[in-house]
């Protein structure tokens, strides 16, 4: 049995921490792919495991494999952070690999929030009313109250905007205009001035295929802002919808659900979706020796193709 599994590059801002009693498979702290990757070495030697990054995947023939999983890779982060035609590259060779996992149509869907949230409205789901501004329009953006705006396909804080009532039209104008130089589509919220406070916390719960497994409570926003907690419990609004969710998701996709996260917000006292990620940054860091996500994971994978 042969595996391949697409790493990021880079050193990971989520190391899982080592431990002797927990994690006997890891002598460094490592990234959670690495993590999963000596797990399923550990626990099951009888299964062949090849990995891949950005940079070498055009050397990856799917035909040797089971499956490719592509478990912390996704199209927001490398359409962020490579040149285009590496991008190009890259997506072009996801787009001839039929053995993905999670599979690329579901990819596709996750990496466009214009198509997501416009899918979560219409399947019933508690989203904020946003609107998808064409950036290729000719005419100009006009807004009348505070709206949040932020591209797609983007990730934590990168290239948001706040217009206000004290907002020049001009420094609306020039935002656009930054942003037509590498977007097709800006996502347009009402702003929400509590979102991610003391009183109103974001939650961003973690899933192995329907299984709760744990939620990072954050104030601030952005990866290094802020204060992030560990939290264990959810409240069952969150914890039944999301459940539904994920299991929605596995069937319209006709894909596996290796891990989710699903983050949540709360305005005037109702919860709402305000991301859904298949390739999520993990938070392991915070833990210290309950992290439980790569033996989780690399149980999932190894029932998935025994």
């Amino acid at each position: 049995m042969k595996l391949a599994l697409l790493m990021r590059t880079g050193k990971a801002y989520d190391d899982v921490q080592v431990s002797k009693n927990y994690r006997p498979w890891m002598q460094t702290s490592v990234s959670p792919e690495e993590a999963i990757y000596k797990y399923l070495k550990y626990r099951y030697p009888e299964i062949e495991i090849d990995t891949f990054t950005v940079n070498t995947i055009q050397n990856l023939d799917y035909k040797k494999y089971k499956y490719v999983f592509v478990l912390f890779v996704d199209f927001v982060m490398t359409f962020l952070r490579m040149k285009t035609d590496k991008y190009k590259r890259f997506i072009s060779k996801i787009n001839r690999i039929p053995n993905l996992i999670p599979n690329k149509q579901y990819i596709k869907f996750i990496a466009n929030k214009c198509n997501y949230y416009t899918w979560l409205q219409k399947n019933k789901y508690p989203v904020l009313s946003t609107e998808c501004f064409n950036l290729k329009s000719k005419r100009s953006l006009k807004l009348k109250q505070s709206k949040f705006l932020k591209p797609t396909p983007s990730a934590e804080s990168k290239n948001t905007f706040v217009y206000t009532e004290n907002t020049k039209q001009t420094s609306l104008n020039s935002y656009i205009q930054r942003l037509k130089k590498k977007y097709n589509k800006v996502i347009i919220q009402n702003y929400i001035k509590s979102f991610g406070t003391n009183q109103n916390k974001e939650l961003k719960t973690y899933w192995v295929d329907t299984e709760y497994m744990y939620t990072i409570e954050i104030i601030g926003s952005g990866m290094q802002k802020g204060e992030q907690t560990v939290r264990k419990s959810i409240p069952n609004k969150i914890m039944n919808i999301s459940k539904r969710l994920i299991k929605q998701l596995k069937v319209t996709f006709k894909t596996p659900m290796m891990i989710t996260r699903i983050d949540w917000g709360k305005h005037e006292n109702q919860y709402f979706i305000n991301e859904i990620e298949y390739a999520p940054g993990t938070y392991a860091e915070l833990f210290d020796n309950e992290w439980k996500l790569d033996k989780k994971i690399g149980d999932e994978i190894y029932k998935l193709v025994k």
